[in-house]
Parts: C-alpha cells; structure tokens; sequence
C-alpha cells in the first residue's frame, strides 16, 4: 500500500493527481481482498488525514483530506469487500467496516466564532466595491465557492434575476482546475438572486461591462 499512496501524484491518471477513488481502485487492484487487513485500513486513514489531499498553493506542502472525504472512501471501499464477502469463499468479514473512522471534527457550538450582524453588513458594504462585486452578493445568496466558480453568463438571467446552477469548478492542484457536475441533485436549483439580495443584477451588469471594455482594449492592441 505504501508504493500505491507514495505515486498518488508521481504517476496520477490522466496527467493529474488522483481522486480518493482512483487511489482506492489501484490500491485493490494490488491486492486481494483476502490480503486486506485492518491496519491496512486503518494505514491509509491515518496517511489520509495527514498528506492525502492536494498541495498548498503557498507552500506545495499537502493537505489533509477532510474526515467527511475519508469516511465516503472507505465506505466505497467497503462495498467492494462486502461484494466479495459474499461471493468468495474464505473471506468472511469486511475489514474496512471493522476500521476507526475518522470523526467529524466538529467543535462545540460554543467554540464558534461566527460574524455578529453589523460585521456581516461591513463585509457587503466593502464587497459592493469590487470590481466582482456581483459575484461576492452570489456568494450570500446561497452559492459555494465552487458553484460560482462553474457558473456560465449563459446561466443568469439577469431579467429575471435568477442563476441556474447546473455545475461546479473544483480545484484539482495549485494551478489546475476542473469543471463538472454539480456536487449532487439537491445542487441542481434555481436561485433568484435579486430576490434574496437587491440590487445584484446591476453588479453583475457592471461585470459584464468591465469584462467588454477590457476584451476590446486587448482587441484593440491586436
């Protein structure tokens, strides 16, 4: 297992790191499920929660892979054994259920900072300022970060003040980035903006004024 997550992002598919399923799928593929073990398991939980996700921007040094993430990878993983369980003969228990997941980490309530309203208000006011100012009254409207990042001019609808929300951009390292379908179903919405937040669709307008004015000065020097 060790020579498996060592070449996570040494020899990655598709000339980019893994994904936490890819890895799991190469690393059965080196084994048999009869072979796997409970400090197997537990070995790439515990170097999954120390290096397994992406590089730091600043410093290329590797992250840790959320709880959430690891908890979903092996019960993916132990699916595949369980299928196995059942069909083989010999294999009699599915270790990657046995295995100490990780928790939530979640802290208390009362350990939480969270922003009081006059902060929240500050932070609008001073966002209302930026040239992507539109996209900063998405972001309190309901959208992630990713789901932002994956809209298209074509999903607003700036009459009716509306966006649909069909994908997400997600960062796969520190220069590279992808696009693909929204995070689940429940992602899949429509959400009326102007509604939530007025006077959102004159930013955006100012956006798209910005993005015209500048693409006809590059054209310009052409």
């Amino acid at each position: 297992m060790d020579d498996v997550r060592n070449g996570i992002r040494r020899d990655g598919r598709y000339g980019r790191p893994e994904t936490v399923d890819e890895l799991l799928d190469r690393w059965v593929e080196t084994l048999r499920v009869r072979d796997v073990t409970i400090a197997d398991v537990a070995g790439y939980i515990s170097w999954a929660l120390d290096e397994g996700g992406l590089s730091r921007v600043e410093s290329g040094e590797p992250e840790p892979l959320a709880p959430r993430t690891i908890r979903q990878g092996i019960d993916a993983l132990a699916r595949a054994i369980d299928l196995v369980v059942s069909e083989e003969q010999g294999v009699t228990r599915s270790v990657a259920r046995l295995a100490k997941r990780p928790g939530t980490g979640r802290a208390a309530g009362k350990d939480l900072e969270h922003w009081t309203p006059e902060e929240l208000a500050a932070c609008a006011s001073s966002a209302d300022t930026d040239p992507l100012a539109g996209f900063w009254r998405l972001s309190m409207s309901g959208l992630t970060r990713s789901e932002i990042c994956g809209i298209r001019w074509g999903d607003i609808d700036l009459d009716a003040g509306t966006v649909t929300i069909t994908q997400a951009r997600v960062r796969i390292d520190a220069s590279t980035s992808q696009v693909g379908p929204a995070k689940s179903k429940q992602r899949e919405r429509t959400v009326p903006f102007e509604e939530l937040r007025p006077g959102t669709v004159d930013l955006l307008r100012h956006v798209i004024a910005n993005q015209d004015e500048r693409r006809s000065m590059w054209e310009g020097w052409g």
